[in-house]
């Protein structure tokens, strides 16, 4: 038996159900997704990404090295590793990962840590900043995270 519950389903016999009680288990099925997407996104950073990225960015296409990025934020959010180096080329996804993904994350779970980032420009780390304020005042990121909010006065992009 799997710890999948979604592998033990026996499509003939649902098949077989009237149309009304098909319909009910696939909104009890996608319920259910739902919220182990959210449990996911609330303890895990790939699951974070793989639930945040769609929102912001569009369609995520997960390969091994997010997988490993993914690792490397975990233990940095669980305070396991204090100094990395990632180093991969051009669009392999670093800036998002660790420019405005993970501090979200991040600042979900330690809300009252500061996070400095650092560019080669103030506009490349004013919009870093901008994206990662923007994540935290959405809707999706409340839904994970409800106690986390922004003061005030740290509103603005400059702040970030």
């Amino acid at each position: 038996m799997s710890d999948n519950p979604l592998a033990n389903l026996d499509l003939d016999a649902i098949a077989k159900l009237p149309v009304g009680d098909q319909r009910e288990i696939l909104r009890m099925l996608d319920e259910f997704k739902a919220k182990r997407d959210v449990e996911a996104a609330r303890n895990t950073f790939m699951g974070y990404a793989r639930y945040m990225f769609p929102k912001f960015l569009g369609p995520f296409v997960e390969g091994r090295h997010h997988r490993e990025m993914a690792k490397i934020a975990d233990g940095i959010n669980r305070g396991e590793l204090k100094r990395v180096c990632i180093h991969l080329p051009p669009r392999h996804t670093k800036s998002e990962y660790w420019s405005w993904l993970n501090p979200s994350f991040y600042l979900g779970h330690h809300p009252n840590h500061k996070i400095i980032q650092v560019s080669n420009t103030a506009e490349l780390a004013v919009g870093f900043g901008r994206r990662v304020r923007d994540v935290m005042e959405s809707q999706d990121y409340k839904d994970l995270f409800g106690g986390v909010s922004i003061k005030a006065d740290s509103r603005s992009a400059g702040r970030w």
